[in-house]
């Protein structure tokens, strides 16, 4: 019996051991070869310092969602009152951004698109789909720009795919686990996030949360005619973070919306205020602009064109 035990015991010793000699023996060679990893390493510099240049030389497209599917149902469903909150409540988010990129972008030239017409960007239309600071379609705005970038505002994925030439990239989808903030994040024409070192969202802006108290905030929106882009303004506010906090400290009176047939206020989370964008996109400028000058300084432009395959 106990012969038996102390075999049982030296059974599970050996299979431990063996377990850590395992562990210990390692090589990641067996997975990638120290070659592959290089020149994995090397492409990364190398497509990342050519595509910060074609980016500096051409152009971002921005996109902005336009709800468009859930409005439609509303109004479909006979929810007007609905569906015109959800309008005036996206077109306070969109002009939000639009003129933070307006006022804090100056790394390229920058056009505004909806999401529902991203298609035809895909498809080779270079006019009639572009936006102007009423966020409506302005025929005399023409991208002209050979290379340009995406812009969402989107979460930062785990990406499931690695380099991908070009002939090959629009069957190609992208899919991974998602983070839990949203950033402004650069991607290519096809939708795939870009790839590091190219700073292809605004890392570290969440410390500008911090002191702000609250969730949402409210904001008021004025109209012609409901569900209509034409008639339709607001003004974003840099000081408003300021002046709320002086009607807390009682320095400046309290602002009390008065919803009308043409006028209704609109809550929005506080990732959306307009100075939390603006420094956002301020954050990205400032990061791809320091990205262009240290990949000239590395030389990598001058190593990217056996990569060109892959810089689009």
């Amino acid at each position: 019996m106990m012969a038996a035990k102390l075999n049982k015991v030296f059974f599970y010793c050996i299979i431990f051991v063996s377990i850590i000699k395992a562990q210990k023996g390692v090589d990641y060679s067996d997975y990638k070869s120290q070659s592959d990893h290089q020149k994995f390493f090397k492409t990364r510099r190398a497509v990342a310092a050519c595509q910060i240049e074609k980016l500096n030389k051409g152009a971002l497209v921005v996109v902005l969602k336009d709800n468009q599917l859930l409005i439609n149902g509303l109004v479909k469903a006979n929810n007007q009152s609905l569906a015109q909150e959800k309008f005036l409540s996206q077109f306070v988010i969109n002009k939000n951004i639009l003129v933070a990129f307006k006022s804090s972008f100056t790394f390229s030239k920058v056009y505004f698109i909806y999401s529902s017409t991203l298609d035809s960007l895909n498809k080779g239309v270079r006019k009639n789909i572009f936006l102007d600071t009423t966020l409506t379609v302005n025929s005399e705005i023409e991208l002209k720009e050979n290379d340009y970038f995406l812009c969402f505002r989107d979460y930062v994925y785990n990406s499931s795919i690695g380099f991908v030439k070009e002939d090959s990239a629009k069957f190609v989808s992208e899919n991974g686990n998602p983070g839990g903030t949203e950033y402004f994040v650069i991607k290519n024409k096809y939708g795939h996030q870009l790839k590091k070192p190219f700073p292809f969202y605004n890392d570290g802006i969440k410390n500008m949360y911090t002191g702000i108290k609250g969730k949402i905030f409210e904001f008021q929106t004025y109209f012609e005619s409901s569900l209509t882009l034409k008639g339709t303004n607001y003004f974003p506010n840099s000081n408003y973070l300021a002046e709320l906090k002086e009607i807390k400290e009682g320095k400046r009176k309290p602002v009390k919306y008065v919803n009308s047939s043409n006028a209704q206020s609109i809550k929005i989370s506080k990732d959306l205020l307009f100075e939390i964008l603006q420094s956002s996109v301020a954050s990205l400028n400032e990061d791809l602009k320091n990205f262009y000058l240290e990949s000239k300084v590395d030389g990598d432009k001058a190593k990217s064109k056996e990569f060109d395959k892959y810089c689009y």
